[in-house]
């Protein structure tokens, strides 16, 4: 079976008898790679395992982390990786952990409309202070000027 990953991930023929001490850095961690991931451990932390790994290897990885039965905690840079494995991503973003439920592209997608959301809002929130503001300019009566300065602050409050 080993054999069989090896092959996937261009180790071949000869090339899988040598020794490891003799085979190149880049076969080296296809082969550590190949081992962890068929390993009997029920949870893998890999840290960029894509690194350095031609796109035939990179194809290889991302199919057996999506045969693994255990939990992979991946941490990577690799975006096409994260997308084709991660059903959970967790991002460090102002200083906090954000959890999400998906892969990154459908992160990305989230965040779009989130911030697409926010920006309506903020826009609303504007054209009702534009609106106060005239309101206020042209206001006679003292207790409605009180209570249009009122909302308006109250709105100005909530665009920070």
């Amino acid at each position: 079976m080993l054999s069989n990953i090896l092959a996937n991930m261009n180790i071949k023929g000869k090339e899988v008898e040598k020794r490891v001490s003799v085979l190149s850095g880049g076969e080296k961690a296809k082969v550590s790679l190949a081992k962890i991931l068929t390993s009997d451990s029920n949870f893998l932390i890999l840290d960029e395992p894509t690194n350095f790994l031609d796109i035939v290897s990179i194809e290889a990885v991302q199919k057996m982390i999506k045969n693994y039965m255990g939990t992979v905690l991946l941490v990577t840079h690799d975006r096409r990786l994260i997308d084709s494995v991660a059903t959970h991503i967790l991002l460090v973003e102002d200083k906090k952990i954000v959890q999400f439920e998906g892969n990154y592209s459908q992160y990305l997608e989230s965040k779009r409309q989130k911030d697409f959301k926010e920006s309506n809002e903020q826009l609303l929130l504007k054209m009702k202070l534009a609106q106060l503001d005239s309101q206020l300019a042209f206001c006679k009566d003292e207790k409605e000027k009180e209570k249009l300065e009122e909302q308006y602050w109250s709105l100005k409050e909530k665009l920070k």
